[in-house]
């Protein structure tokens, strides 16, 4: 769609008048104009909030700033005049234009516009804080009226100026004159001065003719420098995820955002819309065919695209509820500012002070993690770290990072996906992706062409969750040029483009929740970590926490983990008798109080806690350097292997990260002792312990030892030099044999790493090479 907000006129058609009829309808019209102008104009002088003029004073405010435009809150309308409200609502095309003329001539009357403004108009912009229409339900019903539609950005086009108020200038007898603007503008075939004759006055009062010639047809020219022009844009808004219904795809909508509302929003603001349904000619051929000029093509002219004409942007800052939305204009200057905004109401702070002050906060919110997994408790405490996260800070001109990214790895049907799908509902930001299906354009951004030589950025899923969570399912499928592509995202948490002859930089400021399998499906005893994690160094360290999730295969565990299934299907009570010892928070609750966290509390560590993580990181960096000389010692003489999961600076910010978002959930800022302990234990648990397991796990007995060796003779023996073989084909028959499959597993891999063997289509076929 090309830029221009008045293709298409449209109003409320209801028929022809003929006659007297048609006079007396167009008198009644001006007339109910005239009232509708004076009522929008005692509104704006008299209505009053606490004993002040709130928008005589917003538009003095402005004005004096050089922002010609004055944001009305449509419930204070709706208060002071129901007319004015429904006359918005149902013929917005015509009342709009009237009461932004009448704020001009209020303006006008009190002197309040600045000496030698070139400026026409004052833009009226409309704060309706409503539920919102849904995306799909913008039917023929809606056309030219005001509707309240709510979205995610998704692409942003460049902003470009158009022509609102021409200025022509006739080359014969020199008169100047202005006509309407817009997309293109249409010069008068003839002189409007005089009936086509110059006259000598000049016509306009710009200068003249001279005598009485005839001007010749066609005479006016554009004069560009003299035209009255104001910005445009055009933004692409898609469906909010939580809104699309399961099975359907995604409804998008262009909105064409004009004079102050143009680049007030930037792909992945979740954003609520007031704007005037509006249509224009639907280009391109009719469905099913389309000869150049058949009847097909006179056809297409009926069809029209729908498009909103943006009166009103706010940003969406939370989600069911909360402080639902924020006008775009509360930080657009720092001299003034509007007063149109929602807060947190009274009692809701209320309820989130005594939900703070009851106590063991952690625990409660971390038994509310979908309590219908049973067990992972450390695995669920992690992810209410995640949700809450540590405090952005800034040193200079870089920031370093206070949103938590956590890795599960481990084995399948461990309710992995589920905690996923879990902390994406109650985030208040979250979007859930696989890493099977994603590539680094879908995670990051895309550069894409407009179609009239232009390029714009097309957000990925890491700039649409911008300050929430990303939960990337399957993390071992990606690809591994796509691992590299979020590199960037997860740590200095920006994405930088430069593309196309487009250069820029968003922010990514989210937090990573990633699951994967290891390497053969599961977990193998008999393998260090290193043989299981297919993952580089580099994307490892950018985890804060990484948790081995094992099937215990525990027959305790596994009774009592029965019993849980069941209960769940005979719709019983889910919860285990250990784990009822607190309350369930709800779901929504959930979902305001980290909210409400998030944006009023910003903890530090205080210099116990500090003192704490500085031991035990010392301590920690001197165990893994002690791990490396050992396996050096060990190695008799061949290359050690290194760790995949290494202890850096980044782990020593990990446990920061988690010390001060204990704080937040507590409403406190001021992270203690105790919150660096239990830092410390769960990052024990994950980290540290996924970094010494499979160290000790893999030493074999002597006999184990002399076992792998007559496997591996076997192996020699069955796949001859130069041969492939399916891999599966090959571990049937060598249980058959009576081998044991683990220690089959561990003398194929001895093999590899001698490079004997080596793996082919993707790890299904063994290929001997020596």
């Amino acid at each position: 769609m090309e830029s221009d907000a008045g293709v298409v006129q449209v109003t409320n058609f209801r028929g022809g008048f003929t006659g007297e009829d048609d006079l007396n309808n167009g008198e009644r019209q001006q007339d109910e104009a005239i009232d509708l102008k004076l009522i929008f104009k005692e509104f704006v002088e008299r209505f009053r909030v606490h004993n002040d003029h709130l928008y005589m004073a917003m538009l003095r405010g402005n004005l004096a700033a050089g922002l010609f435009f004055m944001e009305v809150e449509m419930s204070h309308i709706q208060q002071f005049s129901s007319a004015v409200f429904n006359a918005i609502l149902s013929t917005p095309t015509r009342a709009l234009p009237l009461f932004e003329h009448a704020v001009w001539e209020l303006a006008q009357e009190h002197k309040l516009l600045p000496p030698l403004s070139r400026r026409s108009s004052i833009q009226l912009q409309l704060y309706w804080g409503v539920p919102p229409t849904p995306l799909r339900l913008l039917a023929q019903a809606s056309v030219a009226r005001l509707v309240c539609v709510s979205g995610i950005v998704v692409k942003v086009s460049a902003c470009h100026a158009r022509c609102v108020r021409a200025a022509i200038q006739c080359t014969s007898c020199s008169s100047k004159t202005y006509i309407n603007g817009g997309r293109s503008v249409d010069l008068p075939p003839h002189c409007l001065e005089n009936g086509g004759r110059g006259t000598a006055t000049g016509g306009a009062g710009f200068g003249g003719g001279v005598g009485q010639r005839k001007c010749r047809p066609n005479p006016y020219t554009l004069l560009p420098m003299e035209c009255e022009y104001e910005d445009q844009q055009i933004i692409k808004v898609q469906e909010l995820p939580e809104d699309v219904p399961t099975g359907e795809l995604p409804r998008h909508v262009t909105v064409v955002v004009d004079r102050y509302l143009v680049d007030r929003v930037s792909p992945g603001s979740r954003v609520q819309i007031a704007g005037i349904v509006s249509v224009q000619e639907k280009r391109g051929g009719v469905e099913g065919g389309g000869r150049k000029g058949s009847k097909g093509t006179r056809a297409a002219a009926g069809l029209r695209a729908q498009y909103l004409r943006c009166v009103g942007l706010m940003f969406i800052t939370a989600k069911d509820g909360g402080a639902s939305v924020q006008s775009v204009n509360q930080n657009f200057s720092s001299r003034v500012r509007s007063q149109s905004r929602m807060a947190w109401q009274v009692e809701e702070e209320a309820a989130f002070q005594r939900f703070a002050e009851q106590g063991d906060v952690y625990e409660r919110l971390a038994q509310s993690i979908d309590p219908a997994i049973f067990g992972l408790q450390d695995q669920k405490k992690a992810i209410v770290c995640l949700l809450f996260g540590g405090t952005r800070k800034r040193q200079g001109s870089n920031y370093l990072r206070g949103d938590m990214n956590v890795l599960f790895i481990g084995d399948p049907s461990t309710a992995k996906s589920q905690l996923l799908k879990f902390t994406e509902k109650v985030a208040p930001i979250g979007i859930y992706t696989s890493g099977k299906g994603s590539s680094a354009a879908g995670l990051t951004a895309s550069v894409i062409s407009s179609g009239n030589g232009d390029f714009v950025l097309e957000a990925g899923s890491m700039v649409l969750a911008d300050g929430g969570v990303v939960c990337i399912d399957e993390f071992d499928k990606m690809r591994e040029q796509d691992q590299v592509a979020i590199h960037e995202a997860m740590e200095q948490q920006t994405i930088s483009i430069a593309k196309a002859n487009l250069t820029t930089m968003l922010n990514s400021r989210t937090s990573v929740l990633a699951a994967a399998n290891p390497t053969l499906g599961s977990y193998d005893p008999l393998r260090s970590n290193e043989d299981q994690m297919d993952f580089q160094s580099s994307i490892l360290s950018r985890f804060d926490l990484i948790f081995k999730v094992i099937d215990p295969r525990n027959p305790e565990v596994d009774n009592k983990l029965a019993q849980h299934v069941i209960n769940l299907h005979k719709g019983g009570s889910a919860r285990h008798s250990h784990s009822t010892t607190t309350a369930v928070v709800e779901r929504s609750f959930f979902t305001k109080y980290i909210s409400y966290a998030r944006a009023t509390r910003h903890p530090r560590i205080s210099e116990d806690a500090m003192s704490v993580l500085l031991d035990f990181y010392v301590h920690v960096r001197r165990e893994a350097h002690q791990q490396t000389l050992d396996a050096l010692s060990n190695s008799g003489g061949t290359k050690a292997q290194t760790p995949i999961i290494q202890v850096t600076a980044r782990q020593l910010e990990s446990l920061v990260r988690i010390t001060e978002s204990m704080a937040r959930m507590r409403l406190d800022v001021l992270a203690h002792r105790a919150d660096a302990e239990e830092a410390i234990r769960l990052f024990k648990s994950a980290t540290v312990d996924a970094i010494k397991s499979g160290v000790s796990d893999q030493s074999m007995t002597a006999a184990q030892s002399e076992l792998v060796l007559r496997i591996e003779d076997a192996l020699r023996r069955r796949v001859a030099l130069g041969a492939t073989v399916e891999h599966s084909r090959l571990m049937s028959e060598m249980a058959r044999v009576g081998f044991d499959v683990k220690l089959v597993e561990r003398a194929i891999y001895a093999m590899m790493k001698r490079e004997e063997l080596e793996w082919r289509r993707q790890r299904t076929q063994i290929h001997r090479l020596r």
